[in-house]
């Protein structure tokens, strides 16, 4: 046993030397960051092109989309430890060349992103009109708020075994696997919200309530999608350990709090601007979906640097590991000037054009 744990970290060694990062470091950080930038930002896209659809239904509608999309995003945002865990354990797990200990945590989150999804979904259904009332939706906003929640809440499993799996995947350091697939699930809501929201020929049109399938359906295509991806790139299915979900919810205990009160900031903001009334909303919605796109930059260097850190960790290297959170985090606040000027400069622009 001592013999086989020198000869696995003899060989992590070597891989961490032949790691592209030192010799390449700036190369390497943005080659994997640029896709997860391209997939972050396709995430989100869901939400703003359900925003383009349903604006042309009314303030209304735009309001209550936004009131029960914030609900929901907010939900399944406290989850995204889910994925932060599954990517630093496969990762590390990597690192060290244990690849059967990737294949059983990666069974392990999913079976529990699966349950937590299931059990979202049951608890959120009986309360969506409370949860639309508590966000301040009131007549013709609480109907559409509440029927948006109760049918997106039917893809709830999907959208966690994705969170489990996109981790999974960035943590091998497969960038390219979750753009791919976040792209997909975005054309096909792209193809289905006008036809589910506005009817076309003998179907009907559902209105909110279509944008809202249109979403379920793509995300668990997705999310079968999302299996196939881990069967080619991380081997069939290991069986659970108990270890592995300690683990997760040992590193999801710190992050669930500090996103729950993150997303208790913007469920309050949310919130005021719904009792200002269907045009407050409606504006708050649109005024969200640009924030949420700006922090999406910063996000792909966190997100690359944490698989680097973690392959690097679980091979013994700390001092590389220590060299990527430096250059994580110069990248970080470069890019952070770069996009305050450019909201600054844009900020300006459209006071002069309005």
């Amino acid at each position: 046993m001592a013999n086989q744990d020198r000869g696995r970290r003899t060989e992590a060694a070597g891989r961490s030397e032949a790691h592209p990062f030192v010799a390449f470091p700036n190369r390497t950080l943005v080659r994997l960051s640029f896709p997860v930038l391209l997939s972050l930002i396709a995430e989100p896209l869901t939400g703003l092109v359900d925003t383009a659809f349903v604006s042309r239904l009314g303030a209304a509608d735009l309001a209550s989309l936004g009131v029960g999309a914030i609900t929901l995003s907010s939900i399944f945002w406290i989850f995204n430890f889910l994925g932060v865990g599954s990517q630093t354990e496969t990762a590390q797990a990597t690192g060290r060349g244990d690849f059967e200990a990737a294949r059983s945590l990666m069974t392990t989150a999913l079976l529990l992103g699966s349950g937590l999804g299931v059990m979202a979904a049951a608890i959120g259904w009986p309360l969506a009109e409370a949860a639309s009332v508590a966000m301040g939706a009131g007549g013709e906003l609480l109907d559409g708020s509440a029927t948006y929640i109760r049918i997106r809440l039917l893809g709830a499993p999907a959208i966690m075994a994705t969170i489990v799996a996109f981790g999974i995947l960035r943590g091998v350091q497969d960038m390219q696997s979750p753009l791919r697939i976040a792209v997909g699930v975005n054309l096909i809501n792209i193809v289905l919200d006008p036809l589910l929201i506005f009817g076309v020929g003998a179907l009907p049109g559902f209105g909110i309530g279509g944008a809202a399938t249109a979403t379920v359906i793509a995300q668990w295509v997705g999310a079968i999608w999302c299996l196939s991806a881990l069967r080619t790139r991380i081997g069939s299915f290991a069986s659970p350990e108990s270890r592995f979900l300690n683990r997760l919810l040992r590193i999801g205990g710190d992050l669930f709090v500090r996103t729950g009160l993150l997303s208790l900031f913007l469920l309050l903001a949310t919130r005021s601007a719904t009792l200002i009334g269907p045009d407050g909303g409606a504006a708050h919605q649109a005024i969200r979906q640009v924030w949420v796109f700006t922090a999406l930059f910063l996000d792909s260097f966190a997100i690359s640097g944490q698989s680097l850190i973690g392959y690097f960790f679980g091979g013994g290297d700390i001092p590389i590991a220590r060299r990527v959170a430096a250059y994580v985090c110069a990248w970080s606040f470069g890019t952070g000037v770069v996009l305050g000027i450019v909201m600054w400069i844009g900020a300006g622009l459209a006071e002069v054009l309005l």
